[in-house]
This record gives structure tokens, C-alpha cells and sequence, in this order.
């Protein structure tokens, strides 16, 4: 299984309980994704397969946003800031 492979968030920027959406490569049913130490509570891929989409959980400021299956692996980190 190849690991996953993050893009972008749309939008890379919003405030917290706003819902976004995380893009990239091979995404799996995630285990949770990460703002930042924080983890965002609710979480779903797509129908499609093409992202995951989230809630934004209470962060402040710039941080990393990484997505972890259920196999413990972790993504690579973008961008996302929080208003």
C-alpha cells in the first residue's frame, strides 16, 4: 500500500469549526488528521477517493495538517492557517 501523499488544503486558511478540505495522492480512510498537536474530531474521505474532509479544530496561527491511517501511517505535512 502506498503511503499518503498530501497536496493542499482547501482553503489553506479559515477558522476554527469551519469544514475544509485535505486533497493529495493514494488517501485511505483516515484514522484522524492532525492540525498542528491538535486533532480535528470528525473526519471523512470522499466517495471518491479525492479528499478528506474535516473540521477544523480549536488552533491558532500557522500549523502542519497531517492525516494518519489506520495502519498508524502518517502523511507528509502542509500548510494550513488558522484566523
Amino acid at each position: 500500500m502506498d503511503i499518503t501523499r498530501l497536496s493542499h488544503v482547501e482553503p489553506d486558511n479559515g477558522y476554527p469549526d469551519q469544514a475544509v478540505k485535505i486533497r493529495g495522492e493514494n488517501l485511505v480512510d483516515p484514522r484522524c488528521v492532525y492540525f498542528g498537536d491538535a486533532q480535528a474530531l470528525d473526519c471523512e474521505l470522499s466517495e471518491d477517493g479525492t479528499f478528506v474532509d474535516v473540521t477544523v479544530p480549536e488552533i491558532h496561527g500557522p500549523v502542519m495538517v497531517t492525516v494518519e491511517d489506520h495502519d498508524g501511517n502518517v502523511s507528509n505535512a502542509v500548510a494550513f492557517t488558522a484566523l
